[in-house]
C-alpha cells in the first residue's frame, strides 16, 4: 500500500514537470497546471497530510490578517468584490499545494529523488534550447513559455524562473561529481543562454542578491571557493564569447537595457503610489483586505501586499526574507538561501500567483531542502 502511495507522488510530480514549461491557456487566467495543481490539492486534502508548527503559525497569520480585512470592510463599507474572492482562493490554493509537495517529498527515498531531479534537469535543458531556438528563428525581441500567444508572451515570468532554475542546478552542481556534473554544466549554460531571450530584467537583481549573499556567507566562512559564483562568471564570458563570435550586438538584449522611464518601469512605480492614493489613510496599518480587492494584477509584491495587507503584510515579508537570509548566511541552508532569492524575484510582480512559475520553485526548493535528510548521500551532498 505505501509502495502504491509513492507511485502515485512520483507521478504526480512527473506530471507536474511535464505541464509547468507549457503555457496552455484553457480560459482567462486559467491553465492546464492550473486546473491539474487544484485537483491534486483536492485528492491529497483526504489524505493524512502532516503540517508543520511554523507552517500552522504562517496560516493563523494569514487568517488574523483576513479577519482584520472583512472587520473593516464591514465598518467602512466596502462592497465584497469578484476579483477578491478570486486572488484569495488563488492564495488558499497555493498554501496547500505547498502542503502537499512537502507531505509527497517526505515520503520519497532517494533514489525516487534522483529520478525526479533528472527529468526537472532534462525538462529545463529542453524548455531552455526551445528559447534559444525560438529566439533565432522568429522575430521576436523576446520568447515566453511554449504555447503563450503573441500577446501574451510571458516573459517576465520564464525569465524570472530560468534565473532561479539556474542557481538551483548550480547548487546542485556542487555536490555532483564525474559525467553528472558534465550534464549539469552543459544544462546550466544553456539555461544561461536562454534567460537573455526572454528579455526579463529582472534576473540581474536575482543574480546580484545571489551573489551578495554567498560572498557573505564566503566572508564569514573565510572560504572563496564557491563553484556557484565561478559558473556564474565562467557562464558571462562564454556568453560573451558566443556574441563577438557571431558579431551580436549586446546592447540589444532589453534584460541589460534600464531606464525608470521605460514603459515596465513606470507602470510599476504609477501602481505603488495608486495604492496611497486609492486607500484610506485607516487601511495603511492592514490594508483594503482581499475580498474588497478591485485589482487583481499589481505589478509587484510590495503593491500587492500594501493595498491588501497593509504595513503589517510588507513587514511580514521582509522579516521572512531576513529570517532565510540568517539560516543560509550562519547554518549554510541552501534551501533557505533558495527561498530568499525566490520572495526577492516576486518583488517585481505577482509571480507567485501564477502555477507555471511557483510550482518548479516548490520542487527546487523541496529537494534542496532534502538533501538535509539525505546528507550521508553522494548526489545531495552536505550543505555547505
Amino acid at each position: 500500500m505505501k509502495e502504491d502511495n509513492h507511485i502515485f507522488d512520483m507521478g504526480v510530480l512527473f506530471c507536474f514537470l511535464l505541464l509547468y514549461p507549457i503555457s496552455s491557456r484553457i480560459a482567462t487566467g486559467v491553465q492546464t497546471l492550473d486546473i491539474f495543481l487544484t485537483l491534486i490539492v483536492v485528492v491529497y486534502s483526504f489524505t493524512n497530510i502532516q503540517l508543520s508548527n511554523n507552517f500552522i503559525l504562517f496560516i493563523l497569520l494569514f487568517f488574523l490578517l483576513v479577519s482584520f480585512n472583512v472587520i473593516f470592510i464591514q465598518i467602512f463599507g466596502f462592497s465584497v468584490k469578484i476579483e477578491g474572492f478570486f486572488l484569495f482562493s488563488k492564495i488558499l490554493i497555493i498554501m496547500f499545494a505547498f502542503i502537499v509537495m512537502k507531505n509527497i517529498f517526505q515520503n520519497l527515498k532517494y533514489h525516487q529523488l534522483e529520478k525526479v531531479f533528472y527529468l526537472f534537469l532534462f525538462v529545463t535543458g529542453a524548455l531552455c534550447i526551445w528559447c534559444i531556438v525560438q529566439f533565432s528563428l522568429a522575430p521576436l525581441s523576446r520568447v515566453g513559455f511554449p504555447y503563450s500567444s503573441v500577446e501574451d508572451v510571458d516573459s517576465h515570468v520564464l525569465g524570472s524562473l530560468l534565473s532561479l532554475l539556474f542557481i538551483y542546478f548550480a547548487m546542485a552542481l556542487e555536490r555532483q561529481s564525474g559525467c553528472k556534473n558534465i550534464l549539469i554544466s552543459f544544462c546550466l549554460m544553456v539555461i544561461f543562454g536562454a534567460i537573455f531571450t526572454t528579455g526579463s530584467r529582472s534576473v540581474v537583481l536575482v543574480f546580484l542578491l545571489w551573489s551578495l549573499f554567498v560572498t557573505l556567507r564566503m566572508t564569514l566562512q573565510g572560504k572563496w571557493q564557491n563553484l556557484s559564483v565561478l559558473f556564474l562568471v565562467v557562464g558571462v564570458i562564454s556568453i560573451l564569447f558566443v556574441g563577438g563570435a557571431f558579431e551580436y550586438n549586446f546592447s540589444d538584449l532589453r534584460s541589460l537595457q534600464f531606464s525608470l522611464q521605460s514603459p515596465s518601469e513606470a507602470k510599476r512605480i504609477d501602481r505603488l503610489l495608486n495604492v496611497f492614493t486609492g486607500l484610506d489613510q485607516s487601511f495603511y496599518f492592514v490594508g483594503r483586505g482581499l475580498f474588497a480587492a478591485e485589482i487583481y494584477y499589481f505589478d509587484g509584491v510590495i503593491t500587492f501586499l500594501l493595498y491588501n495587507f497593509g504595513v503589517v503584510g510588507v513587514l511580514c515579508f521582509v522579516i521572512a526574507i531576513c529570517y532565510n537570509v540568517k539560516n543560509y548566511l550562519i547554518k549554510g541552508y541552501q534551501h533557505s538561501l533558495f527561498a530568499a532569492l525566490a520572495m526577492s524575484a516576486v518583488v517585481v510582480s505577482e509571480f507567485f500567483l501564477l502555477s507555471r512559475w511557483i510550482v518548479p520553485v516548490f520542487i527546487c526548493y523541496f529537494l534542496l531542502y532534502e538533501q538535509i535528510r539525505y546528507s550521508h548521500e553522494k548526489c545531495f551532498g552536505k550543505h555547505s
